[in-house]
């Protein structure tokens, strides 16, 4: 039975008490160990009581907090071991998503039939569990290889990671008609058409995705006119209020200056400046401190206009230094549950890894098409 939300809190709030408790008994004990061990009565004689009254209770507050840092200390430390093979796994990843990309782009066309997809939607379920894919092959040794190229050649100042529109035809049609480059935040797709010749797929007939539209469209044809003689309950209408704009910053800011003093609005842009070049600085000094790490006769800065992106270079060129050293063994790790969705290192928990036959969402729209082809004196099938 899966746990409910007040169980959850009742957990976090036990936790936290017994914290509390645990904190307290503790510096209670260390300050009377301070004050009643030979030892320490010994070192504290010389110097002024008051001076070691305060000192005795500024010590074991620190003590208590250094104890309880030792476990984040640890959980640091083992993050940081996991953190170069979660970046490899997204190098798996992407290999195979470009190789289910290009697929889809041969079906769509109707130069390919994969038996693991159905309809157009079938591709963003597999875009989730994209290791089990049955369309695409296992990742070869040439593609580590390439993929390791890809690493060494592309900008420093450009990263790679999971979060990118991998499957999402449709919307990458819009980004290509709209700014030109559909894969301007995916360079992998772009690299690997350049030395794979695959370059062409993409501007390839949508046949199949025009022959859904066209189907679901009748559907929706159909049900506007149920809907209008009642048949069909209509849609709910809503009064909708104007939401506050994306850039929400902006408009409080806006907000200020109309509703505030001139001097209390000075004073938040100053702030608001402050807060600008705090989280400016954030990313570097985080890549500051992991590159604590790299050996002194390592550490030739990358060239850039701005420190920061230097930094950031920097930290980028030797992240992917360690993700090619460790892809071999990631690949290795990856060959053992070949075929099969798991919990890989930096796996997604939100998307549950159990097979769905229905592949979600899929299956609303395998009922849309199917009923538009019927309204239209077709067989429910898929044979179109």
């Amino acid at each position: 039975m899966p746990e409910s939300d007040n169980d959850y809190h009742n957990k976090i709030y036990k936790s936290r008490t017994a914290e509390e408790k645990w904190k307290a008994e503790f510096y209670q004990k260390t300050v009377l160990e301070l004050k009643t061990e030979e030892r320490f009565v010994n070192y504290f004689k010389d110097f002024d009581p008051n001076a070691v009254e305060m000192f005795i209770h500024s010590y074991a507050t620190r003590k208590v907090q250094w104890y309880l840092s030792g476990e984040g200390l640890k959980e640091w430390e083992q993050s940081k071991s996991k953190r170069w093979m979660k970046d490899c796994f997204v190098a798996l990843i992407e290999i195979q998503q470009k190789k289910l990309f290009n697929a889809q782009c041969l079906w769509r066309a109707e130069k390919l039939k994969l038996p693991g997809i159905a309809i157009c939607s079938d591709f963003m379920y597999w875009n989730d569990h994209i290791f089990a894919c049955p369309d695409i092959g296992p990742i070869t040794e040439q593609d580590i290889d390439l993929y390791s190229r890809y690493l060494r050649e592309t900008p420093f100042d450009v990263r790679f990671d999971e979060f990118k529109n991998y499957q999402d035809y449709d919307d990458l049609k819009r980004i290509q008609q709209e700014y030109g480059n559909p894969f301007e935040d995916n360079p992998w797709y772009t690299y690997y058409d350049d030395k794979e010749g695959t370059g062409s797929y993409f501007d390839l007939p949508d046949i199949r995705g025009e022959k859904e539209a066209a189907y679901i469209a009748i559907y929706h044809e159909d049900l506007a006119i149920k809907r209008s003689l009642g048949i069909e309950p209509p849609l709910p209408t809503y009064d909708f209020q104007p939401f506050f704009p994306l850039d929400y910053n902006e408009f409080k800011l806006e907000f200020a200056k109309r509703h505030e003093t001139p001097a209390l609005y000075r004073q938040f842009v100053r702030a608001d400046r402050e807060k600008k070049l705090n989280a400016l600085n954030e990313q570097p000094e985080y890549c500051i401190s992991l590159l604590e790490e790299i050996p002194i006769d390592y550490m030739a800065i990358e060239p850039a206009d701005d420190w920061r992106t230097a930094v950031m270079c920097t930290y980028e060129r030797y992240r992917r230094e360690k993700v090619i050293s460790l892809l071999p063994k990631a690949f290795a790790l990856y060959l053992k549950h070949l075929g099969h969705d798991w919990h890989y290192p930096g796996r997604n928990k939100i998307v549950d890894i159990a097979p769905d036959p229905e592949k979600g969402l899929s299956k609303h729209y395998l009922k849309i098409i199917l009923q538009g082809r019927t309204l239209n004196g077709e067989p429910a099938d898929l044979n179109f």
